[in-house]
């Protein structure tokens, strides 16, 4: 018998790119309220580049990019505002998935 030499637990799993069914990419709440301004999270470009890239390879290869937008009944992430709107380096495509989502959500169990 080989001896298994792999440094990765065996409960992980290796991105397949020929599985690209099996697969999505979840972005979530690159908004502009959430990635500049007072709420702005640290290195926010940075991360928003390597998600760029991210999604560019899920499209590549057919795999759907599921884009998911937290919106509030009032205050910056009221949906339609400003703060609501997709952080403006996040390139999406118009073919991307866009979900509208809500904290009730979030907390429901149903």
């Amino acid at each position: 018998m080989t001896p298994n030499h792999s440094i990765e637990p065996a409960h992980v799993k290796r991105w397949d790119p020929n599985s690209a069914m099996r697969c999505a990419l979840l972005v979530i709440d690159v908004q502009q309220a959430l990635c500049s301004g007072e709420w702005g999270a640290s290195d926010i470009d940075r991360v928003v580049d390597r998600i760029n890239e991210l999604a560019a390879r899920a499209r590549s290869v057919g795999a759907p990019v599921l884009i998911i937008q937290h919106e509030e009944d009032q205050g910056p992430l009221q949906f339609g505002s400003k703060g609501w709107r997709l952080y403006e380096r996040l390139a999406a495509s118009p073919d991307d998935t866009r979900i509208r989502s809500w904290r009730e959500q979030v907390l429901s169990s149903r």
